[in-house]
């Protein structure tokens, strides 16, 4: 839920507002919010950050694009990569922390 609504707000502190009270309130360990926290950056979606635009215009290589479709693009995949990474590091952190 995190990934999503930081995409649809475009703001990474708005959707840590909206769902971590709601998380806690509905029992989620607060260890488990913590190490999930990374989930909260989704720029990378939909390519409408300024950065992003700007990286595709200059790359005159042509590796950097937007594809047929609009989630089609060169930051999908490494976003995932850094996201999910983050949030099963995070998690391990926290298990040998013994937060959970």
């Amino acid at each position: 839920m995190l990934l999503l609504i930081s995409k649809f707000v475009n703001s990474q502190a708005t959707a840590i507002t909206a769902f971590v009270p709601l998380a806690l309130d509905i029992g989620v360990e607060p260890g488990v919010v913590v190490a999930f926290a990374a989930a909260c950056y989704g720029y990378y979606i939909l390519p409408t950050y300024p950065s992003d635009l700007a990286t595709i215009q200059f790359d005159r290589s042509g590796t950097t694009r937007i594809g047929k479709f609009v989630i089609n693009h060169s930051f999908i995949l490494p976003g995932l990569i850094g996201v999910s990474s983050s949030c099963v590091a995070g998690y391990f952190l926290v298990l040998a922390a013994g937060y959970l």
